[in-house]
């Protein structure tokens, strides 16, 4: 979530982590509780135009709040058309993707309904929570252990 400080925390962790990992693959779930939703909806119109991970890393390392002039600011930044943007934005299928995401996400974790911001983070591996989820080497050992695991 963009407006979580766990997940900003973790941001520049993970950004380490992919690039000390370039060949394993990292699935991002657009999950937002915290009020964040037009960020995340930024972040899955710039997916839909190639630039993920542009606006992704520049929105959650973004310090202060989230406003419709940051999210544009970003946008920009990253290269993408804001009008064009702001369009897929405001698509039916951006909105339905994300409330998917939430929806499943929701029910993975044996929730029947969500009952407001989730105060922890949701960073687990087969069922068990990732303890130390800020420090670099707890995720670098989990990527060698799985890849000794293959």
């Amino acid at each position: 979530d963009f407006n979580c400080g766990h997940c900003k925390a973790l941001a520049p962790v993970m950004a380490q982590l992919m690039k000390n990992n370039p060949d394993v693959k990292f699935v991002f779930k657009p999950v937002t509780f915290l009020g964040s939703m037009p960020v995340a909806k930024a972040a899955m119109a710039a997916h839909k135009q190639g630039k993920f991970l542009e606006v992704y890393e520049a929105l959650l390392n973004h310090k202060g709040q989230l406003t419709a002039d940051v999210i544009n600011e970003k946008i920009k930044e990253a290269g993408l058309d804001v009008e064009k943007t702001k369009e897929i934005m405001d698509s039916e299928e951006v909105s339905s993707a994300l409330f998917s995401a939430v929806e499943n996400w929701s029910k993975e974790q044996g929730m029947e309904i969500i009952h407001g911001p989730m105060g922890y983070n949701d960073l687990d591996r087969e069922g068990l929570l990732v303890e130390g989820f800020d420090y670099l080497s707890t995720f670098e050992d989990i990527v060698n252990i799985s890849i000794k695991l293959l």
